[in-house]
């Protein structure tokens, strides 16, 4: 059974909320390759929230260290790129998802794959 969570943040916005919440609750903090990172015990769960930075290449290394940290489940929480229709609050999860980052069609591929 999981029981360490890792949740990433990008900037204060969404860090900042989490971090209230750990405050008040009684949290530990630290720094992760500079970045600040604070960890909960709620009952057998440990949960690791990290302010990654902004972008991919941040959220790629910060997930690197929560699986360093112990989680064994990682969560990336924050606007998305403010998507369209969502408010504060509102959980997203995709069905499909479209490759952005390069173009594969020379070999094949439709285009977004």
């Amino acid at each position: 059974m999981k029981k360490n969570i890792g949740i990433i943040f990008a900037d204060d916005l969404e860090y900042l909320p989490f971090y209230d919440y750990a405050v008040k609750s009684g949290y530990g903090k630290s720094d992760v390759r500079s970045n600040e990172c604070i960890h909960l015990q709620i009952g057998e769960r440990q949960i690791f929230a990290v302010k990654s930075g902004i972008g991919k290449v941040n959220a790629a290394a910060s997930a690197c260290d929560l699986i360093h940290m112990g989680a064994d489940l990682i969560l990336n929480a924050g606007l998305s790129g403010a998507v369209s229709n969502l408010s504060r609050g509102d959980v997203a999860a995709g069905i499909s998802y479209v490759e952005c980052d390069f173009d594969l069609t020379v070999f094949g591929y439709k285009k977004g794959e």
